[in-house]
């Protein structure tokens, strides 16, 4: 190696270790400003800032020194393709079925917690109510997850390691590379503690703290981030907040105040996090705010559709609807 090209990887080495020390908001504003987008659709610029509104004080942080050790647009692009498909489509994929045996026990957990009724609405299991025909039909009631990490409790056990004979490997991966994201960004404060900022421990995405008893099509629309319930001044009260991809007749569902007010009918279940609450509403702003929600949402439809469609797509295109799918396993053990 010839003693130039030796400065410059040392001289690379050096500023990738000072510049986070220039990590700040105006650093950060700086650069982006100096951003030359590549093509007409580039929202990297504008994804950053929206990214970085919405995670608490010390996401911020750990967003400004990455954003500050990125040494061009390139590397900028990257720390956004990181964010997109380490978090935000896992979050929106199509979720592994769980061992029925044991989502049935927490779902009873939860109905016994929320009193058998759905947490927006406040209406029991046993209500009945006149549907369009006029025919009284029977509310159904299911517990909604809040983040769905089903792979959660296969991760913190350590099976995040090289099986080649594994067929979930990829989604192992992918899960894996979702908590580092949790862990870095969004680490809250609620108000109740004064310790410093957290997450719950991963075992709470299995148990009863990550799931809230709601009727099935409210459920639906609350896993796939159309509203979110925004903490308040008060312990365990709730801001519901519709986005623009919320059917408007959901409305009708939300308190008059929008005050989502949860209560505990069983003392032995806590209640839903409230760290966990405040991840879902930051993810949700951000999936409606920068619109990648709804670009996820299409790439889904495409993968329902039928794979069949695929040997004509381009290959990004293939890319983008494999990230939301278990195919992508397949291919890495063919290519293995």
């Amino acid at each position: 190696m010839s003693p130039g090209k030796k400065r410059r990887i040392l001289f690379s080495y050096l500023i990738r270790i000072l510049l986070p020390l220039l990590a700040n908001e105006w650093f950060m504003n700086w650069k982006l400003a100096r951003y030359k987008a590549t093509k007409a659709k580039d929202d990297t610029v504008e994804f950053l800032r929206i990214f970085f509104e919405y995670i608490p004080d010390l996401g911020q942080k750990h967003l400004l020194k990455d954003v500050a050790r990125c040494l061009g647009d390139e590397e900028l692009r990257q720390l956004v393709e990181r964010i997109e498909f380490g978090l935000l489509r896992p979050m929106l994929s199509p979720r592994p079925e769980i061992v029925k045996s044991i989502e049935k026990s927490i779902c009873n957990k939860c109905l016994s917690r929320d009193g058998n009724r759905c947490v927006i609405t406040g209406v029991p299991i046993t209500a009945r109510h006149l549907n369009k025909f006029g025919k009284s039909t029977e509310i159904q009631l299911s517990a909604a997850h809040i983040i769905p990490l089903d792979m959660a409790m296969d991760i913190k056990r350590g099976v995040l390691q090289h099986h080649p004979q594994s067929s979930d490997m990829d989604e192992r991966y992918q899960h894996g590379k979702v908590w580092d994201n949790l862990q870095r960004y969004f680490r809250f404060r609620i108000l109740d503690q004064q310790n410093s900022p957290s997450l719950p421990d991963i075992f709470e995405f299995e148990k009863e703290q990550n799931r809230m008893i709601m009727a099935v099509s409210i459920r639906r629309e609350f896993e796939m981030f159309h509203f979110v319930l925004e903490a308040t001044q008060t312990p365990n009260h709730y801001y519901f907040k519709g986005f623009s991809e919320l059917p408007s007749y959901f409305m009708v569902f939300a308190p008059r105040d929008r005050i989502v007010k949860l209560r505990s009918y069983d003392s032995r279940y806590p209640l839903p996090s409230a760290i966990l609450l405040s991840i879902h509403a930051a993810i949700g702003n951000i999936l409606h705010q920068s619109s990648r929600g709804e670009k996820i949402e299409q790439l889904k439809e495409d993968l329902s559709r039928g794979r069949h469609g695929l040997a004509g797509a381009g290959s990004s295109k293939i890319e983008d609807i494999f990230s939301l799918s278990k195919l992508s396993s397949l291919i890495s053990s063919d290519e293995g």
